[in-house]
């Protein structure tokens, strides 16, 4: 009997002590798995959103793919994501990133590169057992695509668990095999030191507080579990302690990932979003208060100059020192923020007064003129700045921010380094400006563009070529004007649709010229900056002469000085090609620009065109006359032929056959006219022809 309710009272023992134990051990075991999932959810949410954001300014433009591919590399520095996939806006897959370390595993997750996206929440959150982040790329109402991110979970969990465990099972099994040596004849003894350390396990179940220390005093076995105990519990308030610091250190990660999504890296602005944050919450006290706002949108004149000659290091100083300057100019409670690139957003609060934002504007125009010092260098920028209202525009982040960018860049139009106000006619010159974009494409499907030609004759006032010129007749709203349309097609990105629609038009029509004159003449087409981009125009243009029998000596290609010097090194190779095809080339509105003598050595032109601004003024500005004399004389140094555009009177032509000129076009011969009244042009010329040959032949 004594034997029996020794084993007894042994085994109870020992199943207290374990079960209080184990009950501790699964605590902390629960409590480290709670705080392991919790971190785990929102450093992944916190990283995703951060790279969410930085795809913003990727996706859409040229080359996405690979600039997408380069920032999920990023993920190389975090071990725990195993796979990373970035979707467009209708859910296609663009790219998707596995992690090294799980190259081998990428069979155990194929299912993720078919995902529906609409099963999986926003956020992180647990999906067909794996952590995954879903964060959409862009806004809500404006989705540019989505990021997916699946972070490996369990593996670092069952990591630190095994940690755990390591620590904690050993000190159970001793406290239990120190219980199984627990003589008999001492259990009345041990009775009372047993039943007190399981109130102390009842105590630390029900605070959690392992900084607790038992002080059960008795045989040499119990106070050795007292201590095994202790130290048990010491194990776990330290692991808890790494846990917290652990937490501690992903929610610094997450303030700092929050920071980086917030704020501009080199300037300390608040960015974009930020910004869009904060105008919306004026937004909403201004239609409680009433007091009205004003959106301030800057960009720097001159800056990709400074980028391109001082490198870009002198460049981020200069945004640096201007981010400054803007920040000490604004009242306390305005806002200033790096909008992207060049570009300043500032919000005024309380803008009720006109003249108060004129003051403020001028204010930062006029320091911004004057010159920085950077690096040692003196640098000189100035700035553009368009203003809108709540007295003007809607009341709504986006409408202020766009508003005041139709107003910045009608400020850039009219001169740069001023400001300009947005009004309704900058919104319904921006819409028409869209219109006309949008119906550049179906009046080339439905050939509204016709090539009209200009007359060129020689001194002798023989016909020597025709200058082809588009004109478009619209369904849309009639007669456009190239000044209007041929600027609207190079922002939307369609000249070069246009320009090889005029080399078809032009070489189709190419026989028929050549029939018209009895003489050899050249026929000029002009190109713009982005057709000398674009190599693969040179193919086009030999497949047209092949497929219309045209002799390319007898083609001149115009470009301007402007378009030349925005793309020296592409516009070098393109003009060699053009030379190689056998072609020609004029300098257009030259004497407009840079004129410069070191460049006009160096690039391969066969003709001078004289713009018909000094033209315009030979007889009325000695200045003009001599400028003009000075450009014959430099062409015809570099053995250049000269033509002069706007000749309209025939003192006009008299001046320019006596000062040299090879070349005149104007209205005094004829105006651009289309190819069936071409005929008609050239028989007039040759009428009045005989007033030219009068003149010669009295000089």
């Amino acid at each position: 009997m004594r034997s029996s309710i020794r084993t007894k009272l042994t085994i109870i023992t020992v199943v207290t002590i374990l079960f209080c134990s184990i009950s501790v051990m699964m605590m902390s075991v629960q409590e480290h798995e709670s705080l392991y999932r919790q971190s785990v959810m929102d450093n992944l949410d916190a990283l995703s959103a951060n790279l969410a954001d930085e795809l913003v300014g990727i996706i859409g433009g040229e080359g996405a793919v690979l600039e997408v591919a380069t920032e999920l590399l990023s993920f190389d520095r975090y071990s725990s994501v195993r796979f990373a996939a970035v979707f467009d806006a209708g859910g296609e897959m663009m790219h998707h990133y596995v992690h090294p370390l799980y190259f081998d595993s990428q069979q155990n997750f194929p299912e993720l590169m078919t995902y529906d996206l609409n099963r999986i929440p926003e956020g992180s959150s647990f999906f067909e057992s794996e952590l995954v982040a879903k964060q959409i790329i862009g806004e809500s109402d404006y989705t540019l695509g989505y990021l997916l991110v699946v972070n490996d979970y369990h593996g670092p969990l069952e990591v630190t668990m095994n940690s755990l465990y390591g620590k904690l099972v050993p000190l159970v099994l001793l406290v239990s095999l120190f219980t199984l040596l627990v003589d008999n004849l001492l259990i009345k003894r041990l009775m009372s030191p047993l039943a007190r350390l399981a109130d102390f396990a009842q105590e630390v179940t029900e605070t959690g507080d392992y900084q607790l220390k038992v002080n059960v005093s008795g045989s040499e076995e119990i106070n050795k579990l007292t201590r095994n105990i202790n130290v048990m519990l010491s194990t776990i308030y330290e692991q808890t302690i790494k846990n917290q610091r652990y937490t501690a250190q992903l929610e610094q990660q997450q303030d700092s990932l929050e920071k980086l999504a917030n704020y501009d890296t080199l300037t300390g602005l608040p960015n974009r979003k930020m910004f869009q944050v904060l105008l919306e919450n004026e937004i909403a006290n201004y239609k409680q208060s009433g007091s009205h706002l004003a959106v301030m949108f800057l960009d720097l004149d001159n800056f990709k100059h400074i980028n391109d000659s001082l490198g870009h290091g002198t460049g981020d100083m200069l945004l640096i020192m201007v981010a400054e300057f803007i920040e000490q100019t604004l009242r306390s409670g305005d806002v200033v923020a790096r909008f992207g690139g060049d570009e300043f957003l500032i919000l005024i609060k309380n803008s009720e007064k006109i003249a108060d934002l004129v003051h403020i504007a001028e204010r930062i125009i006029e320091r911004l003129r004057r010159p920085f010092q950077v690096k040692g260098w003196e640098v000189e920028s100035g700035v553009s700045i368009g203003v809108a209202t709540t007295l003007s525009s809607d009341c709504s982040a986006e409408v202020l921010i766009r508003h005041a960018d139709l107003a910045m860049y009608h400020a850039k139009e009219t001169g740069k380094s001023s400001c300009s106000f947005f009004d309704d006619k900058l919104l319904r010159e921006s819409v028409r400006k869209v219109e006309i974009a949008n119906a550049i494409s179906t009046a080339l499907v439905k050939d509204e563009f016709q090539v009209f030609y200009q007359p060129k004759v020689g001194p002798n006032g023989g016909i020597i070529g025709f200058e082809a010129l588009i004109r478009w007749q619209s369904s849309y709203d009639g007669i456009i004007a190239p000044s209007e349309f041929i600027p609207i097609a190079e922002w939307c990105g369609k000249i070069g649709d246009i320009t090889r629609y005029l080399i078809s038009c032009v070489f189709r029509e190419y026989r028929t010229i050549v029939k018209l004159v009895s003489t050899t003449i050249h026929i000029s087409l002009n190109l713009s900056a982005h057709d000398l981009r674009d190599m693969s125009l040179i193919g086009f243009i030999r497949d047209e002469m092949v497929k219309n029998k045209v002799n390319p000596q007898h083609i001149e290609f115009e470009i301007t000085e402007s378009s030349y010097l925005e793309n020296l090194e592409n516009a070098a190779l393109f003009l060699q090609e053009i030379g190689t095809l056998g072609s020609t080339v004029a300098l257009d509105d030259f004497g407009t620009g840079y004129s410069s003598l070191s460049y006009l050595s160096q690039i391969e032109v066969d003709t001078l065109k004289i713009d018909h601004s000094f033209v315009k003024q030979l007889h009325e500005s000695d200045k003009d006359r001599f400028i003009i004399q000075s450009i014959i004389n430099l062409g015809i140094s570099f053995s250049l032929n000269i033509c002069a555009e706007g000749v309209e009177t025939v003192s006009d032509r008299d001046a320019l056959i006596d000062m040299g000129c090879h070349q005149l076009q104007g209205y005094l011969f004829s105006k651009p006219v289309p190819l069936g009244a071409l005929a008609e042009a050239l028989s007039a010329i040759n009428r009045t022809n005989w007033q030219l040959k009068s003149h010669l032949s009295s000089n």
